[in-house]
């Protein structure tokens, strides 16, 4: 029994490998530029634009808007965040997560979302309802024919 799983197993993976090597020879096969285009991600995900077609335009949506960065670009900067999410913690916090953490009390996840990529979002018509650190994103009421223009700002990972 344990030599038919084995073998089993065995012919499986080589399934797999079969199955996977044409498409990764394809893959290699094409210029830069088709890479880039295989390797996109669409902004916004099927469910909303599914959904999006049958709004009006002039309708209020509630999204999520997830940000690439948080608006770091140097260990200094990264540094300095962290200090700065640290001292807002209060004691009682920093106790609860010494326990769990150690002596990484703060780590990106306690950064807080960029306020100018808030900004930009919000002066193109959003609405804010909550900004959330850990996802690094907000949600925010906006109008169904601003969905696009938000989700082509370089910062925006996704809607």
């Amino acid at each position: 029994m344990s030599n038919l799983r084995n073998i089993l197993c065995i012919a499986g993976a080589f399934i797999i490998i079969i199955a996977v090597l044409p498409n990764a020879q394809a893959f290699h096969q094409h210029d830069n530029q088709s890479i880039m285009v295989t390797l996109h991600t669409p902004k916004a995900s099927n469910v909303i634009e599914a959904s999006l077609e049958n709004l009006n335009e002039f309708e209020k949506v509630k999204v999520w808007v997830y940000f690439t960065d948080k608006g770091i670009y140097s260990q200094s900067e990264y540094l300095s965040a962290l200090g700065q999410a640290k001292s807002v913690l209060t004691e009682r916090a920093k106790r609860r997560r010494a326990k769990v953490r150690g002596d990484n009390l703060v780590d990106f996840r306690d950064i807080p979302v960029n306020p100018d990529y808030v900004q930009q979002v919000t002066a193109m018509g959003a609405e804010l309802n909550h900004k959330i650190k850990w996802f690094n994103s907000i949600s925010a009421y906006v109008f169904a024919a601003d969905i696009d223009d938000i989700a082509s700002l370089p910062f925006v990972r996704r809607i």
